[in-house]
């Protein structure tokens, strides 16, 4: 068994995702962060790929949520 530990130098950063829940079968809705249009999802690896989306697209450490 390897137990390695990784160290990640990764700044903080906080991001308030709305998501909105059309319907619950299937899943369907949008997800958005402030500033930005809707993206949509069918179904919970959608969701999944779509929150994974607007984090990946949040501002760096330096800039808060509101790009400050």
């Amino acid at each position: 068994m390897n137990n390695r530990a990784v160290a990640v130098n990764a700044a903080s950063v906080d991001v308030l995702i709305r998501i909105s829940i059309e319907s619950t079968q299937p899943l369907a809705g949008t997800a958005a962060v402030k500033g930005n249009d809707p993206l949509r999802f069918d179904g919970w690896l959608e969701l999944l790929r779509v929150i994974s989306e607007l984090v990946a697209a949040a501002p760096s450490g330096g800039e808060d949520a509101d790009g400050r």
